[in-house]
């Protein structure tokens, strides 16, 4: 007789049952989620507004970054809901600069922030 269920070493689990992670580990995803969000948003904003010279240099790169980010955040979206949760809907705050020079230095901080998301999760 085959079964939908398997053992987990503790309990026997039907394979139709979430997985449950820790509120901290939840919290850690959502969090770097919520930062994916913003940079997929800071980055599209900042193609859209780049001027003049510059523009032609970098505005391309934020819009191919922006989608990168996007699916850094489906993953990250992805995982939460396997292991339960709910990821969140709402960007962290979004900055976006006067100017590229502004830009660059915004999204370096906020790239260096979500590092460090990173590697509390781990």
């Amino acid at each position: 007789m085959v079964t939908n269920e398997r053992y987990n070493g503790s309990a026997i689990l039907s394979r139709k049952e979430k997985r449950m992670a820790s509120k901290e580990l939840l919290d850690g995803l959502n969090k770097a989620l919520a930062m994916d969000l913003r940079a997929t948003i800071q980055y599209m904003w900042q193609y859209v507004i780049a001027r003049g010279v510059e523009r032609e240099k970098v505005g391309e790169v934020f819009k191919d970054i922006a989608m990168e980010e996007m699916k850094h955040a489906e993953s990250f979206a992805e995982r939460i809901h396997y292991l339960g949760g709910t990821p969140a809907t709402i960007p962290m705050e979004i900055k976006t600069g006067e100017n590229i020079k502004e830009m660059l230095e915004v999204d370096l901080a906020s790239e260096n922030e979500s590092i460090e998301a990173c590697k509390e999760i781990i």
